[in-house]
Order: C-alpha cells, then sequence, then structure tokens
C-alpha cells in the first residue's frame, strides 16, 4: 500500500461515507497522525519482543525478521572511512585500550562485534561479539576479574553520543595494532533498527512522495491506529476545552465515532 492509498483509506475510516472529497484534513495532517501511528507501532513492538526474550542482557531478540526486516541495517565502522575520524587511544583505567567512535543515527542497537585483522601482509579477519554494558556499570565490570574486557570479550558503552569500546591492551596508534600483537582493529560493526522514512504525500508537482517502507502487512493497522489518533484528537477534553462554547455546542452534537484500533 503506497502512500496515495493509505491516505484514501485513512479517509474512508475517518470521514462520514460521501464526505472523503471533503478537505475537512489536510494531507499534511494526515501524514502526521500516520507517522505518529508508525511510530507508536514500532515501540510497541520491540517492547513485546523485549518481554518476550529471556535474555534481559541482549538486545538480539528485538526481531530482526518479519515487521523490522526492512529496517534491519548493519553497518561497519572503520577508521577514516564511514565517520570521518575515528579516535582510537588508550584509557587512563589500567591501560586499557579504547576504540571511541560517534554514534551514527539509529533508532535501536541490537548487537556489536569486532573485527580484528593485520593492516599489513595476510588479509585474514577475525569476529569476536561485543558486551553491550550501561555506563553506570563500567567501572564495576572494568575491575571484576571475570567480567573485566579481553581481546576476545571487549565492552562498549555508549554516552555523549559516542560509541567506547574496551580491551585490556594497549593500543599503538602509530602501527595501528594492540601492542605486542601484529593485529589491530579493522572494523566494528553494529546491527541496528534503523529509523522509519517519515511519509509524505505531496501536492507539490515534481516532488515524490514517499511511502511507509514497514512490511504491507502492517499497514492497514497503522491507518486504522492513525484514524483513532484523530478521533481521539477531536474528542479529548484538552483539545475541546480551548475552543469556544459554540464550537463545543457543535461538536457535543457530532454522532460519535466508532474505533477502529483492533
Amino acid at each position: 500500500m503506497n502512500i496515495a492509498e493509505m491516505h484514501i483509506m485513512f479517509r474512508q475510516l475517518a470521514q462520514q461515507m460521501g464526505m472523503q472529497n471533503v478537505r475537512a484534513i489536510l494531507p499534511e495532517q494526515i501524514d502526521m497522525c500516520i507517522n505518529a501511528s508508525i511510530s507508536d507501532t514500532i515501540n510497541q513492538k520491540i517492547k513485546e519482543h523485549i518481554g518476550l526474550s529471556s535474555n534481559t542482557e541482549s538486545n538480539s531478540k528485538i526481531g530482526q525478521i518479519n515487521m523490522f526486516k526492512n529496517l534491519y541495517k548493519k553497518k561497519r565502522l572503520r577508521k577514516n572511512i564511514e565517520l570521518g575520524t575515528v579516535l582510537i587511544t588508550n584509557s587512563l583505567t589500567k591501560g586499557n585500550g579504547a576504540f571511541v567512535a560517534d554514534l551514527f543515527d539509529t533508532l535501536y542497537i541490537i548487537d556489536v562485534s569486532v573485527i580484528y585483522g593485520p593492516n599489513k601482509g595476510d588479509r585474514w579477519e577475525k569476529v569476536f561479539p561485543v558486551r553491550q554494558i550501561d555506563e553506570s556499570y563500567f567501572a564495576e565490570t572494568i575491575n571484576d576479574f571475570i567480567l573485566r574486557p579481553t581481546l576476545q570479550s571487549p565492552i562498549v558503552t555508549i554516552y555523549d553520543n559516542k560509541f567506547h569500546l574496551y580491551t585490556n591492551v594497549n593500543y599503538d596508534d602509530t602501527e595501528e595494532t594492540f601492542e605486542g600483537r601484529a593485529f589491530g582493529i579493522k572494523a566494528i560493526e553494529v546491527a541496528h533498527i534503523a529509523r522509519p522514512a517519515k511519509v509524505q504525500y505531496s501536492m507539490d508537482y515534481n516532488v515524490p512522495n514517499v511511502d511507509c517502507d514497514l512490511p504491507d502487512y502492517t499497514h492497514v493497522d497503522i491507518v486504522k491506529r492513525a484514524v483513532d489518533m484523530h478521533n481521539i484528537s477531536l474528542r479529548s477534553g484538552s483539545y475541546s476545552s480551548q475552543q469556544g462554547d459554540n464550537q463545543r455546542q457543535v461538536q457535543d452534537q457530532r454522532p460519535e465515532q466508532e474505533s477502529y484500533q483492533s
């Protein structure tokens, strides 16, 4: 279902029969309702997946397939390529090497992995999982004998819109390798849920429409939720209290509109 069809369905559900061609609501307002519905639908589905996951320390069961299959992305962070300048510095905490990068715009980070390899000679690569922890647990984790980061099991924290990866070996910025090793960090792979496209039904010439990039089977439910948002905005007390007495009386005389939210 493209955005034009979603607008037609919205008007059919939100307005009385015979009034579909009356501009009681502008296309821009319909776009706002649909975009809000898309955001609510995604947030609700994320909560459901997290609630059903038995592993509370991992985001891997967020649902990469089915509903999120069009938004599931994987990005490689490599030095001086995608991110411009990526800093690889030595941490002052117990001499650990820290990989620092600017965090790219995303909706939800699912999984992180590090790729090691030599900068010269052979072109082998090895991939290891990265543990994601909150910054509040960083000091406890890095001093724990079992949980502290290693080359095979590094940790990552995210704060100040930056991505910090820690190991237990210092990094040589000149050679771009770990001290005492013949390899360094080739890249960081981040699996994430991208932000959905903001739908737009363009009325201007040569301005393309923007369709919903979620799977087709979700479009009907998204429009139904958008219609409910529109109807609630008409009936809510906070909205009607700002209107004049005459407008309130007219609104009270309107028949109750059926909710289309299943």
